[in-house]
This record gives structure tokens, C-alpha cells and sequence, in this order.
């Protein structure tokens, strides 16, 4: 990942940076395979919680992991559709 600051300015008493970003194919390899290590623990600590775990709270955060991979597996896609 390189990152390049393309512009600087000064509005209403804050400095807005705009920056451009390129990701080569291996960051979002790498990404995905932590948001998967991230989802698989989080099943196993589901498989194993106690009877007094708030398992509501670990269901919603189950749910944004899932919509969060689905969201890194198809930016992988993306390079696959162009090579």
C-alpha cells in the first residue's frame, strides 16, 4: 500500500488532506485472511460461550464480520476480473 498526499488546504479552521491510496492485490489478501481469522474465532467463541453469555451481542457482531468479508472477498474478485 502507498499512499500519496495529492492536496492541502485550509477550510473553516481545519486542514483537509486529500490522498490518493493505491493497494496492491497481497494488502487485500492480507486483509481478508484476518477478517476470516477474526470471523472464525468469533464462531468458536459462540460454539463455546457460556450459558450466561450474551449471545445476541455476539450474533450482531458475527453479522457484520459476514457482510465485512463478503465486502473483502469481492474487492479481491475485482483483481481477478482484471488480470
Amino acid at each position: 500500500m502507498t499512499t500519496e498526499i495529492t492536496s492541502i488546504t485550509h477550510e473553516n479552521g481545519k486542514r483537509v488532506e486529500v490522498h490518493r491510496v493505491t493497494y496492491e492485490k497481497s494488502d487485500d489478501l492480507y486483509a481478508l485472511a484476518a477478517t476470516q481469522r477474526r470471523y472464525e474465532n468469533l464462531c468458536k467463541q459462540i460454539d463455546n460461550a457460556a450459558e450466561d453469555t450474551d449471545l445476541e451481542s455476539l450474533q450482531v457482531e458475527k453479522a457484520k464480520l459476514e457482510a465485512e468479508l463478503e465486502e473483502k472477498k469481492n474487492i479481491v474478485a475485482g483483481y481477478e476480473a482484471t488480470e
